[in-house]
């Protein structure tokens, strides 16, 4: 699950995928923005078959977060 999360997220940045950690944030560490962010939660639910409320979004501050969120909420 990670290590998707990571190969989406390598989408919309300069950071090797092999430097991303959990603690990894999206903001600070890979520069993304919040419609790099939104486009990035499509893949994420195209990929997982899941839905994430815009709500949400706003709470994906690691990748840690991602993943613990597609993870509880994955079918």
């Amino acid at each position: 699950m990670f290590n998707k999360v990571c190969e989406i997220l390598a989408n919309f940045t300069e950071v090797d995928i092999s430097e991303m950690m959990p603690n990894t944030d999206l903001l600070n560490d890979l520069g993304m923005n919040s419609l790099d962010t939104i486009d990035a939660v499509v893949m994420f639910e195209n990929e997982f078959e899941i839905e994430i409320p815009d709500r949400q979004i706003s709470d994906f501050h690691t990748i840690a977060d991602i993943v613990r969120y597609i993870e509880a909420n994955k079918n």
